[in-house]
Order: C-alpha cells, then structure tokens, then sequence
C-alpha cells in the first residue's frame, strides 16, 4: 500500500515538474520571438514593461546570460519575484540581437510605462543603474556608443554614471557589502570568466573574446572598489 501511494506521489511531482518545465519553455520561446518581431511592450509575463528589452540590452552588453541574470537580480532582484534567467535566454537566443533596435523598443516601452503612471518615481535612476553595470569598462573605440548614452537622448533624460556603484554591480553586489564579500564575488566570477577556461573548445576565438571582456570588466570594477580601502 506504501508504495502505491509513493509511486503516485512520484508521478504527481514528476508531472509537476514537466508542466513546469514545459511552462518556462513556451515562455522563453514567446520572449524570444517578442524580441525578434520587435513586439511593443507590455508583454505578457514582463515583471515591468520593458523588462525583456532591458535583458535584451544587457545581454547584448555582457554577452553572457549568467553575467547579465547577475547584473538584473542585483538592481531588481528583491523587488520583482520573476525569473530573469528566462529572459535573459530568451534574449541571447534572439536572432540578430540589434543593440540600437532594442534600446530603441526600451525607450518606448519605458515611455509608455511612465505615462501610465505603473512604474514608481526611482524606476529610471534603476534602469541606468543597470546598464551602468553592464557597460563597466565599455570598448567606445570597437563597440560604438553606449546603449545608455542612446537612450537618455531618447528620452531626453540627464543622468549621472556612478562607476562605484556600477563596480558591485558588476560583481552583483550592493554598495554596502563587506570586503569580504567583494574579494569572495570576485573570485568566483574571475575564477567562471577567465578565458583560459575556453582555449581547448572548438569556438573558442569568439568565446575568449566574450569571456575576455567581461573578465576585464570584473578585473577593472574589483580594482575600482579596492581603491576606496587605500
């Protein structure tokens, strides 16, 4: 009789976790397309309208999902219960990811979200906040403009980069974090991010690239928070 209740008790959980599964699926899939079609916001599922154009942003910043969920969680993370790993997917798996078409779909999903009135008033100072992160230590010379430059024209906003801030963000960290918490952050993510992780694959003159970027990037804002302990 146990294991006639065990064993139905595993099907329940096994289905669970398939229909779950199957749940995040066709919304990664949606997100994707969303972002390939340019489909105006809000979109269905969105925490915030514009969020997904915001992961399109800094996934094509960072280019890296894991670095660019890190980024997401550690400005919106304890304010929105969502799951930034399925657009932040969805994002990178868009074909033909424009960085200049996609801050041009945030700006108008961020302008139609302040007309009406659902977004509180510090949503744009977070928004900046970021891509101030995902555009630490920036390559203006072979990257072009900064998406954020981009859209405060396009909103005809002010805004003032605060590279402190950017720098734990960078590590997916607050600005009251401990040293310790710094040099423990920068360790794992040196030690995921350091290019010679990827020497023996097979794409690995476009992954070293990737991976050396945002090495520096880590490198350059751990660097930037040791020098207020000077």
């Amino acid at each position: 009789m146990f294991s006639l209740w065990w064993g139905l008790a595993t099907l329940l959980i096994t289905g669970f976790f398939i229909t779950l599964i199957c749940k995040r699926f066709n919304e990664e899939k949606r997100y994707k397309n969303a972002v390939e079609n340019t489909v105006p916001s809000p979109i269905e599922g969105e925490p915030f309208c514009g969020a997904l154009y915001l992961c399109a942003a800094v996934v094509y910043c960072v280019g890296d999902v894991t670095l660019a969920v890190r980024q997401m969680k550690s400005v919106f993370g304890s304010e929105y219960d969502t799951d930034w790993n399925v657009l932040c997917r969805a994002a990178s798996s868009a074909k033909g990811l424009n960085g200049d078409l996609v801050t041009e779909c945030l700006a108008s999903a961020i302008k139609k979200a302040i007309t009406t009135g659902k977004v509180k008033p510090t949503f744009l100072k977070e928004v900046f906040a970021v891509l101030d992160s995902a555009e630490f230590a920036w390559d203006s010379k072979n990257k072009g403009e900064k998406p954020s430059k981009y859209l405060a024209e396009l909103l005809n906003y002010k805004y003032i980069s605060d590279e402190l801030n950017a720098a734990y963000k960078v590590l997916g960290l607050d600005s009251n974090s401990s040293l310790k918490e710094v040099k423990a952050a920068h360790r794992k993510l040196a030690a995921r991010y350091h290019p010679d992780r990827y020497k023996s694959l097979a794409n690995a003159s476009n992954l070293t690239g990737i991976q050396m970027d945002n090495f520096v990037r880590i490198q350059t804002a751990y660097e930037t928070i040791l020098n207020q302990y000077e």
